[in-house]
């Protein structure tokens, strides 16, 4: 009996996992739509491109039903979305850079100290 447990467990698995993939693709794509719609200003326009191709091409793989591709589209996918990321750090950098220059460094101001006695 903990035989047949096992065996249906295992069937069970078998049959979840293309589910499971396939929620994870949805998933992948609906976030990295959104992400490319709130970003797209602040990026360059051939990434752009690169990450709708691989979404492209995700749906593509999902379309077809075959798990492998899926897999590997998906990977290409959340590869070409992570992009983003690293315009947005470069970009910060360079902002920091830029104010730090004009600030004069990384001096901080010098506070003005009144005592108690110096006060009224």
């Amino acid at each position: 009996m903990v035989k047949e447990a096992e065996l249906h467990a295992q069937k069970d698995q078998e049959r979840k996992s293309p589910s499971d993939l396939k929620n994870s693709a949805d998933t992948t794509i609906y976030t990295i739509e959104k992400s490319v719609s709130e970003y797209k200003d602040k990026v360059p326009a051939e990434v752009t491109k690169e990450i709708e191709s691989a979404v492209s091409d995700l749906r593509a793989a999902m379309a077809e039903e075959d798990l492998d591709k899926i897999k590997q589209k998906l990977e290409a996918a959340n590869k070409a979305v992570s992009k983003i990321g690293e315009h947005m750090q470069q970009g910060h950098r360079v902002v920091v850079a830029a104010l730090s220059a004009v600030s004069g460094g990384n001096q901080t101001p010098q506070a003005e100290y009144k005592g108690s006695q110096d006060v009224g």
